[in-house]
């Protein structure tokens, strides 16, 4: 006696089930969630660290700008940059580098740091590895801040921001900077003593 193939009803049967679909479904995006995920978390980390740019510059530009005596020391410009690394927590510090920096304009409107006795009372101070400015600074300073002779503070303050999870797109970290300039308050240089 022959039995009849019951491999044409299996497949029909299994055809028509459903109970595994949203499982699959779920595998199928899972990985494209997670992409999502972990994608917003980096834009989110690496828009608050360029905020942070912000702060830091601003920061330690106002903290020049508003000193009031009649010089600042080494030492003074040195807790400056201090205060800009706990601007910047809880990002590393030692991937940020600040200069500050006392341009003076002289009545052609051209801006320049001369160091020294016999300079012109501007002077440039870098942290961290960064390399501060000298000589003829024009092209740097915006042309608004030069229509008046004298001192202009110039913040720039540098990080390299290196994602958590997207080392593989940006290896060597993506460069995040931000440059303030202000008029110091007293309106007069800032020698350093």
């Amino acid at each position: 006696m022959t039995y009849p193939s019951r491999s044409p009803i299996v497949l029909r049967r299994f055809a028509a089930n459903e109970s595994g679909v949203s499982a699959v479904e779920f595998a199928m995006l899972l990985p494209l969630m997670i992409t999502l995920y972990l994608g917003s978390v980096e834009i989110t980390q690496a828009v608050s660290a360029d905020r942070k740019m912000s702060l830091v510059a601003s920061t330690v530009g106002d903290l020049v700008a508003r000193t009031d005596t009649s010089c600042i020391s080494e030492s003074e410009i040195l807790t400056t940059f201090k205060a800009g690394n706990a601007v910047l927590y809880p990002f590393d510090a030692t991937k940020m580098k600040i200069v500050i920096t006392q341009a003076i304009v002289d009545d052609k409107q051209q801006a320049k740091v001369v160091e020294g006795s016999s300079g012109n009372g501007g002077w440039s101070r870098a942290y961290n590895g960064a390399t501060k400015h000298s000589g003829d600074v024009t092209a740097a300073i915006p042309p608004e801040l030069r229509t008046t002779e004298g001192p202009v503070i110039w913040a720039e303050a540098n990080y390299t921001y290196v994602p958590t999870i997207g080392k593989i797109i940006a290896k060597d970290g993506i460069n995040l900077g931000e440059t303030i300039f202000l008029k110091p308050r007293s309106g007069k240089k800032i020698p350093i003593c």
